[in-house]
This record gives structure tokens, C-alpha cells and sequence, in this order.
């Protein structure tokens, strides 16, 4: 009780709220029966095999390719192709010989996983002058 008394009003309020937060995670973890937990299973893995659950892996690598890939094409149309080798090179990265075809291998991946976030990369890659 003394701990109590010495505690601000809002250290008091932050305790509450997390004395409130512990309350209704104990509620949403009650006992389910057998037959609810099995058909959340057969529903976790209808949408598993219809390709609608990704691991956080692949969202991780969804996320960089897209940054990647929206850097590349950026750069690509901002310096050309050549500006964009050359100083790719002066980093220290080797340029690649097939770079168009690798560019377009990467969208290819995003945009069968996530064709609806990734319908900007191809309009983008078409504006670009391949030419150098």
C-alpha cells in the first residue's frame, strides 16, 4: 500500500491501463471447444493454400524488393540508364550486362505476389529509354 501512495496520478492511470489490458487479454484467451478450434484451423489453412498468408520472411522481402525496385526505376528515369550503371559502378556495384531483363525479374516477382501493389512498376519500367 505505502508503493501505492507514493505513485503519481499518471503513473497510477498507467498501471490501471495495464492492469486493464492483462483483464481482457485473460478474457480472449478462454477455453474454446474442440470442434471451434478445429474448423479455425481448417480456415487458417483454406486461406494458406489459396495464397493468402505470407510469412513475415516474405513480407520482409516483398518490402525490399519493392524499395528497390522503386529506386531503380527512379534513377533510371532521372539519370537514364547509362547515368544510372555508371554510378552504380563508381560505388563499387558491379553493373549487370542483362540489368533491363534483372530489373524486370524483379517486378515480374512483386507483381505475381502482389499484382495490386506492384501495377505501377511495369508502367513506370515502359517510360524508361533502354537505349544507351
Amino acid at each position: 500500500m505505502r508503493y501505492w501512495m507514493r505513485l503519481s496520478v499518471v503513473e497510477k492511470e498507467s498501471l490501471f491501463q495495464v492492469a486493464k489490458h492483462y483483464v481482457e487479454l485473460k478474457d480472449d484467451t478462454a477455453p474454446i471447444s474442440i470442434q471451434q478450434y478445429n474448423s479455425e484451423i481448417e480456415e487458417a489453412m483454406k486461406s494458406t493454400d489459396s495464397g493468402e498468408f505470407y510469412t513475415h520472411a516474405q513480407v520482409k522481402e516483398m518490402s525490399k524488393a519493392k524499395r528497390t525496385i522503386n529506386s531503380h526505376l527512379y534513377f533510371c528515369q532521372k539519370y537514364g540508364v547509362k547515368g544510372h550503371l555508371d554510378h552504380l559502378e563508381a560505388k563499387g556495384i558491379p553493373s549487370k550486362s542483362n540489368y533491363k531483363h534483372w530489373l524486370l525479374g524483379k517486378i515480374s516477382f512483386v507483381n505475381a505476389i502482389e499484382p495490386d501493389t506492384a501495377k505501377i512498376f511495369p508502367e513506370k519500367f515502359s517510360t524508361i529509354n533502354w537505349e544507351f
